[in-house]
């Protein structure tokens, strides 16, 4: 294979290699070769070549060192992009987002303590810990700013308090640089335990990391409002996430025909671009991928190079902390929990036996044998995937049992009903196919509702169901054997209206265990023969009378979690927890019921205090990739276009005279009283860069007027549109180019080119821009003047020129243009790649 130089400053070009052609295809681009690593020389495919654009020109990509350039992927020391001849489209950008945001922070070799106070600084030491708050170990090299005297930066790390670090005035600083990456996520700092000069003691600080050593971000920043005292102890925890623009991003590519992956990763750090190499499937990650997400990225990379189609989705969970209010009764009393039975708080003093686990006050769970309980609800997020609360609990003596269970809510009005009934579907006693209880109690608006017919299935011989709602624990209602298993045994009431219950309350019969309810559903109905089950529940406790009360919530019960069951401990207080409980889709509120239960005597109860709850809530990652993984879009080469975000080109008010009319959209402009020869015109909002090689696209739709406009279609330079501040002229003026309605285009007040297709009243111009290169092409109503394929119509002389306006003229009486600049707008479709003008950054 030979090549053809064409300027050793710039590239070389080689098309089909088989058949010897190396003629130079564009001395001012790039040169093209197949991929010699597979020694493929037999022809130029765009999937598996290498482009090099200008490596020593301006703009080029090779630089001296090129692993000292940010702005690309580089890939054995030398940079690629992808190239397309035939629309001279040269490269694949990504560009990560400049704005700053969360970003997980990862390990890095740089932390600082970076002081904040105004003044002098000092402490004995700063220690960087790990998740345990054991100090992080590594070699290191000493970080700093100036210090006073021999209080040197090291002083400030050797973890001898003897020693002291005190910088030299404002904005002192000191860290270090760890061999290897470190993932801080607590420090300590140690103030002098010398009693002079305390307000040379830290105030307030950030706690910052880099990628670099140069670019820092903050991870902490504290202000105590308040000088440490001597020998006073700070310990503080970072976060997961911090605010910047920095991040780490990785980088998968898969070059399809020959199924080989490339991977990369490259810390970004502003608005650099990120260059993709010569692969046509790549995906960006901003930080670092475990193996899993990795290999699923492959994996849906080659589904698609086959064909097939492969969501990608990665989710991040976040645990919050919700609020738990009264949660150790700090208060001394119950607020904020819903109480039944004889729930109440004790005090902690000294002497007595537990002791508050923390704070003054603890709960306890009543003075009698019956149980009791306490509720309290909290709000999820509609993310919410999982719960777990934990307390801790104590006991006056043996037997004392304690327990924390969770209910599911969707919040939904509770219904209002005529018919209420307590339908029961288990019972404590496998040898009698019936139940009983002592007492049920329906509540409304937290009142008992005392009025209505006592109802039931068939009872049992001598029973009454009138016994289940007398306030009276030694008298019972019992149904009649095969009730169980017959669907009959429930107990209710008729209420007459129909009521809203706010809770129940069911107590089991006395003396003896044997059937009392287990499982149950409260149901309703509004004729005393269809039933709906409103919630269900299940308790194993209804032993000797115990009784539980139940508080509706205005919603749906989604399900229930038991906790980790009843449980007696005497001898301190103990941790108890849920573990991670799983939430029912549509979960919106955790109902957190403490329940106590006292074996014998009048004594305390089981006690509660530090009573806490995390939430943990699943989303999307910004990583995901609904859908499927898309191909990346490269104009005539690869992939389909992505939405661009559009927003219609406006005209400049504040140039408009008194003989144009702008609509309220400020995109179209009419000659309503002007009349001949108004030579005013109005530029638009935004500009063209010069610097910008892109082909924009728009279209102007002509209003009423003539039949041949005989103003201008302009693309104007910023002199022309300051010279039109002060005086009437034509859009052609200054190095500025107008289309012109019978044909002509005009160029620096010269005719440049005749004889075009002619336009006006109700014709539409397109227009075809490129303001790098000068290039214009014009056509009429789908018709195009010159093929934007090939040779230009015109082009404007862009020596100097830093931007291009679009400019609209209405010269004679009723004419009317209105610029066309979203894609959806458009009517035509010019060959070649292209963007709207509303794509226009």
């Amino acid at each position: 294979m030979t090549e053809s130089t064409v300027n050793t400053q710039r590239a070389y070009v080689v098309t089909d290699p088989a058949a010897g052609d190396t003629t130079i295809v564009n001395t001012q681009r790039a040169y093209v070769v197949t991929d010699p690593s597979y020694g493929d020389f037999s022809n130029v495919n765009l999937q598996r070549s290498y482009v090099v654009t200008r490596p020593l020109d301006e703009g080029g990509l090779g630089q001296a060192d090129p692993t000292k350039s940010p702005n690309y992927i580089v890939e054995n020391g030398t940079p690629y992009v992808k190239f397309d001849p035939n629309t001279n489209d040269k490269q694949l950008f990504f560009y990560p987002s400049t704005e700053p945001k969360l970003r997980e922070i990862k390990p890095v070799n740089y932390w600082r303590y970076f002081s904040t106070k105004g003044g002098r600084d000092r402490f004995a030491d700063i220690y960087f810990q790990d998740e345990n708050g054991v100090t992080i170990p590594g070699d290191y090299s000493v970080l700093g700013g100036s210090y006073y005297s021999s209080y040197s930066n090291a002083n400030g790390l050797d973890g001898n308090p003897a020693t002291a670090w005190i910088s030299l005035g404002a904005n002192g600083w000191v860290g270090k640089n760890f061999a290897d990456p470190k993932l801080v996520k607590k420090y300590r700092i140690e103030a002098l335990t010398n009693a002079t000069y305390t307000d040379e003691n830290p105030s307030s600080w950030r706690i910052e990391f880099s990628y670099d050593g140069v670019t820092w971000i903050t991870a902490d920043e504290v202000n105590l409002g308040r000088y440490m005292s001597p020998g006073e102890v700070y310990e503080g925890a970072l976060p997961n996430s911090a605010l910047t623009t920095v991040g780490r991003y990785e980088i998968i590519a898969l070059r399809p025909n020959l199924l080989d992956f490339y991977e990369a990763s490259q810390t970004f750090n502003g608005p650099e671009q990120l260059i993709a190499p010569h692969f046509n499937q790549v995906f960006v990650a901003d930080r670092t991928l475990g193996d899993s997400e990795r290999n699923q990225i492959k994996g849906a990379m080659l589904a698609r190079a086959t064909g097939s189609g492969v969501d990608v989705e990665f989710f991040n969970t976040e645990t919050t902390a919700p609020s738990v209010v009264n949660p150790g009764a700090e208060t001394g009393d119950t607020t904020g929990w819903t109480v039944s039975g004889g729930f109440a708080t004790r005090s902690g003093a000294a002497g007595e036996t537990p002791g508050a686990y923390e704070g003054t006050y603890y709960f306890y769970g009543g003075d009698s044998t019956a149980s009791s309980s306490a509720y309290q609800d909290i709000d999820v997020s509609a993310s919410a995937s999982s719960v777990n609360v934990t307390w801790q609990q104590s006991h006056f003596e043996g037997g004392d049992k304690g327990n924390i269970r969770l209910e599911f809510y969707s919040l939904v009005d509770v219904p209002f009903a005529r018919y209420w009934r307590v339908f029961v579907t288990a019972a404590s006693d496998s040898n009698y196919d019936g139940t009983a209880v002592a007492e049920i109690e329906f509540q409304s608006a937290e009142v008992e509702i005392l009025t209505g017919t006592p109802i039931s299935g068939p009872l049992y011989s001598g029973f009454s169901s009138a016994d289940a709602f007398d306030n009276n624990v030694s008298t019972e209602a019992a149904t009649d054997g095969g009730t169980l298993s017959g669907g009959t045994a429930w107990f209710g009431k008729d209420f007459g209206s129909a009521v809203q219950l706010s809770g129940y309350g069911l107590t089991g019969r006395q003396g003896e265990i044997y059937q009392s309810p287990t499982a149950w559903d409260l149901q309703y109905s509004s004729d005393g023969v269809s039933w709906t089950t409103f919630t269900s529940d299940t308790d194993t406790s209804q032993n000797v009378g115990a009784g539980v009360f139940y508080s509706l919530v205005a919603g749906t019960l989604l399900g229930s979690n038991p906790g980790p069951g009843l449980s007696t401990h005497t001898g301190g207080w103990l941790e108890r927890t849920t573990n991670d409980v799983a939430l029912p889709a549509e979960t919106d509120t955790v109902r957190i019921i403490i329940e106590a239960q006292r074996f014998a005597g009048n004594n305390n109860d089981a006690y509660f205090d530090a009573i806490s709850a995390s939430v943990a809530a699943t989303n999307p990652s910004e990583n995901s990739v609904p859908g499927g993984l898309q191909d990346p879009y490269i104009p005539g080469f690869l992939g389909t276009q992505p939405p661009l975000d559009e927003t219609s080109w406006l005209l400049d008010a504040s140039f408009v005279r008194s003989g144009h009319t702008l609509d309220a959209t400020q995109i179209q402009l009419t000659n309503t009283s002007g009349g001949a020869n108004y030579l005013w015109w109005v530029p638009t909002v935004k500009t063209l860069s010069t610097s910008d090689d892109t082909r924009y696209y728009w279209e102007v739709q002509m209003g009423g007027g003539a039949t041949n406009y005989n103003g201008y279609n302009g693309i104007v330079t910023q002199v022309a549109v300051d010279s039109i501040v002060s005086a009437a002229t034509n859009p052609v003026q200054y190095d500025s180019l107008g289309r012109r309605g019978n044909g002509d285009i005009w160029r620096d007040a010269v005719n440049i080119v005749s004889g075009l297709q002619t336009f006006g009243a109700g014709d539409r111009l397109m227009m075809l821009f490129n303001p790098s290169t000068g290039q214009v092409w014009t056509g009429v109503n789908g018709t195009w003047d010159n093929d934007p394929s090939g040779s230009a119509t015109s082009n404007t002389n862009t020596a100097g020129q830093a931007v291009y306006y679009i400019a609209l003229q209405g010269r004679d009486l009723n004419d009317g243009q209105k610029l066309i600049s979203v894609a959806a707008d458009l009517t035509y479709t010019p060959p070649g790649a292209y963007t709207p003008l509303a794509g226009a950054p």
